[in-house]
């Protein structure tokens, strides 16, 4: 059986001077009209700032037929206020998969050191079937479908198989005529548009690794707890990571049914690595419990990837020419440091600065991190990558 790779859930990544070149170059090629798209720039609401504008771009849904179905997309920014330091764009990747991206750059504005926001344009955007992104949905899941399953256990296996099979068969009868399009292959393509739409020969690019859908108590499950590598998202006065300044004034956004769908299919249609046999799950989780006793259990345990449509297109394989930081917490209890290693390495040439001590799901902009922050703000600023990678040792998130 094939093994899936820790880099399934990792560390947030910075690049400059990324050119987008890989997996969507041959697809870009056959899209001249999507890749000539003008932006609309409008002020995307009265209650937030004049200088955050926001605009639609139109997406082929399958880059091998691109005269066929369009998506929406939904993209923003806030320009740099200093042209003469501009050193391009600075295009977000929200992560997740399934969280919104569209109101980053307020985020973004608000917490960059200005040495750094001044270099950008700022560029949020939600991906292809998320918010305002032509979002697509599993028919209305309950509370318990919206999670991520629970640890392995002998006696309610064969209930976790039933609610595995359940999300896969909702999700494929409400939208299994889009689904096999919403991959990380795709979404890379649609950010090679929106590079074409800015007019940007190259893009800088800041994405993050995140949790999935998770119901907490009542409240709108937390989709956007940002990774290393990554920023917080839009500050209020109750800490970089909250949710509440996406919505109205004094309102809480629920993420809607789209985050769980998106979710999925990313995961489970980004490669074919997934077993197809319930029972395959319950041995692989018997085995990692005792190699991992805290989490292996959870981990292995039964999927909807088990019954998810077949990937259109094979695993991408990761490769860069671009200059890029990763950013890690020693003890992140989300996406371990395994994991943030394991990206490093596959990214040839990459620098890492690693949080020694780091405890939380959130570094950079996210703690106070004075070492970390300082090594992304200098590579944002000017480009250029530590000599070599970078351990600090900031002041614990939690006293």
């Amino acid at each position: 059986m094939k093994r899936l790779a820790p880099l399934l859930a990792t560390v947030g990544l910075v690049a400059t001077s990324l050119s987008l070149l890989t997996a969507p170059q041959a697809a870009a090629a056959q899209t001249p009209g999507y890749m000539r798209q003008k932006p609309a720039w409008h002020r995307c609401s009265p209650d937030r700032p004049v200088d955050y504008e926001c605009a639609t771009l139109k997406m082929p849904l399958d880059y091998q037929h691109p005269e066929g179905r369009t998506l929406d997309l939904a993209i923003s920014r806030m320009k740099s206020e200093n042209p003469a330091k501009r050193r391009g764009v600075l295009l977000f990747n929200p992560g997740g998969p399934g969280a919104k991206g569209l109101m980053r750059p307020v985020g973004l504005n608000a917490r960059m050191p200005k040495d750094v926001r001044e270099r950008y344009d700022l560029i949020g955007f939600d991906p292809r079937g998320v918010g305002e992104s032509s979002p697509i949905t599993c028919g209305g899941l309950s509370q318990a479908e919206q999670g991520i399953g629970g640890a392995y256990r002998p006696e309610t296996f064969p209930s976790d198989v039933a609610w595995a099979r359940g999300i896969a068969d909702k999700c494929r009868e409400k939208s299994g005529d889009v689904i096999p399009y919403i991959t990380t292959r795709n979404t890379a393509r649609d950010l090679d548009v929106i590079r074409a739409a800015l007019g940007e020969r190259k893009i800088s690019y800041l994405s993050l690794a995140e949790n999935g859908p998770r119901p907490t108590g009542g409240d709108a499950p937390q989709l956007k707890r940002p990774l290393a590598g990554a920023p917080a998202s839009e500050p209020n006065t109750s800490g970089p990571n909250s949710e509440s300044n996406s919505a109205a004034p004094g309102t809480v956004e629920a993420p809607g049914d789209y985050a769980t769908a998106v979710y999925w299919s990313v995961v489970c249609g980004d490669t074919d690595a997934w077993p197809r046999d319930p029972d395959q799950y319950a041995r692989d989780a018997v085995r990692d419990k005792a190699k991992y006793p805290l989490y292996g259990d959870f981990a292995s345990n039964i999927k909807p990837c088990a019954f998810w449509q077949r990937p259109l297109e094979p695993a991408a394989p990761m490769k860069t020419r671009a200059d890029v930081l990763t950013v890690q917490n020693e003890w992140d209890p989300t996406t371990p440091l395994v994991s943030g290693q394991g990206l490093h390495k596959a990214l040839k040439g990459s620098r890492m600065a690693l949080a020694l001590g780091g405890e939380s799901h959130g570094v950079y902009l996210s703690n106070p991190a004075p070492c970390t922050d300082a090594t992304v703000n200098e590579y944002l600023a000017t480009g250029r990558l530590p000599a070599e990678d970078v351990t600090c040792q900031d002041p614990p998130p939690f006293p």
